[in-house]
């Protein structure tokens, strides 16, 4: 209780701070950003690297977890940028979609149903529209026999030839397509897509350093 109003207090004067900050019209201060783990092993070392440049003087903080994690923990950011749903009582501006793909070894295609199964952490929902699709078109019920934490630790198995996977196009880069086939995953004749969101609260772009961070990005996106 006491460390949780502490954290409260610090926030608060943070926030005042960047207030003062931005009637003077400096783009400086903090900017904290929560980020789901896939987009941080992705798209955001990228866009910090650029905003950094361009706005030296901003204090950036950063949290990479899972997009649950950073939506139960929303009042500590300006910007969140999760996958799946949109963020309740907060704007969301839609960044993406990623389809998802099966993939295996080309070597192996008669032994697909054999090999260990990769599956990542995500959410109930996601998990069950994989175990779906798997159980609908391959014909074999759907048993992950490798968990994993990271979809980035997933995609390092399945390179190191450990076993299957289904990954988010996001995370197809660098994946030898003369070495490994793509099955494209469909839901009812529809590609399983997982959207990617930012979200904040609309009077943070009063603030310029956030401002600053939802304009690069979009313009990163598009």
């Amino acid at each position: 209780m006491i460390i949780e109003h502490a954290r409260d207090m610090l926030k608060r004067e943070r926030l005042f701070f960047d207030k003062i900050q931005a009637h003077i019209g400096e783009v400086n201060g903090t900017i904290s950003i929560g980020c789901s783990s896939l987009i941080g092993q992705t798209l955001l070392p990228e866009v910090l690297s650029l905003y950094n440049s361009q706005f030296p003087n901003v204090e950036i903080q950063v949290q990479v977890g899972s997009t649950e994690q950073i939506k139960a923990h929303h009042r500590d950011y300006h910007v969140m940028i999760t996958r799946g749903n949109k963020v309740m009582n907060l704007s969301n501006t839609h960044l993406f979609n990623d389809e998802h793909y099966f993939i295996y070894p080309k070597d192996r295609k008669e032994d697909v149903t054999k090999l260990p199964f990769i599956e990542f952490q995500a959410d109930p929902i996601y998990i069950n529209q994989i175990k779906q699709w798997y159980n609908d078109h391959l014909g074999h019920d759907y048993h992950a026999t490798i968990t994993v934490d990271q979809v980035a630790t997933c995609k390092e198995m399945l390179l190191s030839g450990v076993g299957v996977t289904i990954l988010p196009k996001i995370m197809m880069k660098n994946i030898d397509k003369n070495m490994f086939e793509f099955e494209k995953v469909t839901i009812d004749k529809k590609p399983l897509i997982r959207s990617t969101y930012m979200s904040y609260d609309a009077s943070m772009l009063q603030l310029p350093q956030v401002d600053a961070f939802v304009n690069l990005m979009l313009n990163f996106i598009r």
